[in-house]
Order: C-alpha cells, then sequence, then structure tokens
C-alpha cells in the first residue's frame, strides 16, 4: 500500500553560513539579524550586529559587525563594515576596514574600498578597487525608541513640580 509517499519540496530555507566539520557553534558565530529573502526594506539600516540579507534592500547599510550578503540577497545600496561578504547581488559602494570577500557567485557594480579583497572565481565584479589604506566609516548613531510615550513623561514631570 502506498499512503506515504516522499515530500519532494524544494528546500526553501535560508542559507546560513557554512560551518566547519570540527567547528564550535556558539552565539558570535550566528548572525544576529537575518533579513529573509521574501523581505524588502527601502531606507537605512544601522546595526550594532551581524547582518545575513538574503531579501532585498535599497538604500544604505552600516554595522558595527559583520554585513553577509547571501546568494538570495539583493542590495541596491552602499555597505559600511569592519568586514563584508557578498554571494548576491550588489549595486553601490563597499567598504570595509578589515577584509571584503567575494563569492563565485557574487555580482558587484561599484566601488571596494578595504585592506584586504578576497574575490572567487567567476564572480562578477565592475567598478573601483581601492586597498591603499583603511578606511574611516563614520560612528553609527543608533536612535533609541522610548518605550512610553512622551505624554506619559511629561504627566510624571508634571506631578512632581506640584508637590
Amino acid at each position: 500500500m502506498g499512503f506515504f509517499k516522499e515530500d519532494k519540496k524544494k528546500d526553501e530555507s535560508v542559507s546560513l553560513p557554512k560551518v566547519e566539520k570540527n567547528s564550535v557553534i556558539t552565539q558570535e558565530s550566528i548572525p544576529r539579524t537575518i533579513i529573509g529573502k521574501t523581505v524588502q526594506i527601502k531606507g537605512s539600516i544601522i546595526a550594532e550586529e551581524e547582518m545575513l540579507i538574503e531579501g532585498k534592500i535599497d538604500g544604505e547599510v552600516r554595522s558595527s559587525k559583520k554585513i553577509i550578503i547571501g546568494a538570495q540577497g539583493e542590495a541596491k545600496a552602499n555597505l559600511y563594515a569592519p568586514a563584508i561578504k557578498v554571494a548576491g547581488r550588489v549595486i553601490g559602494d563597499l567598504i570595509a576596514t578589515t577584509k571584503i570577500d567575494i563569492e563565485s557567485t557574487a555580482h558587484i557594480e561599484g566601488n571596494i574600498t578595504a585592506p584586504k579583497l578576497s574575490v572567487s572565481e567567476s564572480a562578477y565584479f565592475k567598478g573601483n578597487i581601492d586597498m591603499s589604506s583603511k578606511p574611516e566609516i563614520p560612528t553609527l548613531q543608533i536612535e533609541k525608541t522610548p518605550t512610553e510615550p512622551e505624554s506619559v513623561h511629561k504627566k510624571e514631570e508634571a506631578k512632581k513640580t506640584i508637590k
């Protein structure tokens, strides 16, 4: 009887960075922010953690940690980070203070600035490369979002002045 058939659906999971056979997986080895392949963002992203982008970004991305553009990721943006790894498509400048890795599946149209650069065979690149010095990346300005509305704070201040 053939009640149960194998499900031959295509694997549509997000591709995480490869882990070596004998390596230890820690919280630091897994990207903290993952932008999935169905997510589209227009505007600026500022992060203080590693990012994996599998979706579409239109704007600018700044991180104090590594930025990874996955194989399905697309960024029409300038990228700023200590380290950048690209396996997908980027139209914009890549600026890193330590290293940029370009995988064989990458398609990049823009300028690259970093002291170290690794380009895999068959990657597409159109632009200029500057490896002459360590680039300066402006400090991140992350605005803290208030947890309570301003009106609550104003009422509390008014109560204190009345007493």
